[in-house]
């Protein structure tokens, strides 16, 4: 997976025996394999890109859940490829998340790897 992210410019990096981080601008996340097929991703997202994380990880033809949380731990949007909805919440005042000036972090997704 992180192979796909380098080809389109992102940053790339080992971060364990089987773990990624994968970065640019916008966006900064570790790829971790868990049970199997699973892969875990964890990280920060610029909110207003949460679409373009989301269709990229489309492009790649992972199956995977978004979840994208203030740092109340606030559910603020959800996104799965198959039923490409979206959950919004409307949030104001938020204050950066880890030093980022991401107000939102991306908790979790879980994209299946390709075998």
């Amino acid at each position: 997976m992180a192979e796909r992210f380098e080809r389109l410019g992102w940053r790339s990096r080992s971060s364990s025996w089987y773990g990624y981080e994968v970065g640019t601008t916008w966006c900064e996340i570790e790829f971790e394999a868990i049970d199997g097929q699973d892969v875990l991703l964890n990280g920060v997202v610029a909110p207003s890109r949460f679409d373009d994380l989301a269709a990229l990880l489309t492009r790649f033809g992972a199956s995977y859940t978004l979840e994208l949380y203030d740092e109340n731990d606030n559910l603020l949007r959800e996104t799965q490829p198959q039923a490409r909805h979206t959950l919004d919440s409307h949030t104001q005042g938020q204050t950066p998340t880890n030093g980022r000036s991401w107000p939102s972090a991306l908790r979790t997704a879980r994209p299946r790897r390709e075998g």
